[in-house]
């Protein structure tokens, strides 16, 4: 029976295992990418030629152009049901209840009824809270 060789973990280097430059302490070469400084100390160029510090400058936040893809214009779009009255009770005034809406009425005005309406019905008793006007003073201004 064949068996499996025993696992290498390479991501518990300790300091003195630690080196600098382009190889590597796992024996697998430098990679790909190379290491972080190399990175780093090449200039961008690709970045964006309008703001060339940008890297440096904390106050860049990005550049975002939106499109509409392909994706998003494929999708349907959620359909939204209206509302529709499922049932529907009335209480008259000595507290029976009924399950229709003979009492609706109740509570319809007619437009008709309030075009004749009296504005100032009820500036007669009306009473002014006592101070309120320091706090409305700054609102004023």
């Amino acid at each position: 029976m064949a068996a499996l060789p025993p696992i290498r973990n390479m991501n518990n280097q300790t300091r003195g295992s630690f080196v600098r430059g382009r190889g590597q302490s796992n024996g697998r070469g430098g990679g790909i990418l190379g290491s972080y400084n190399q990175r780093t100390n090449q200039q961008n160029h690709n970045f964006s030629s309008r703001y060339p510090n940008a890297r440096q400058d904390e106050r860049f936040v990005a550049e975002l152009k939106l499109s509409k893809s392909e994706e998003t214009l494929s999708r349907k779009s959620i359909a939204f049901q209206e509302p529709c009255e499922i049932a529907s009770y009335s209480r008259s005034e000595g507290g029976d209840v009924y399950f229709d809406d003979s009492c609706l009425r109740l509570f319809k005005r007619l437009i008709s009824e309030e075009v004749g309406a009296d504005l100032n019905q009820g500036f007669e008793s009306f009473i002014e809270k006592r101070g309120m006007s320091l706090y409305l003073v700054g609102y004023e201004q």
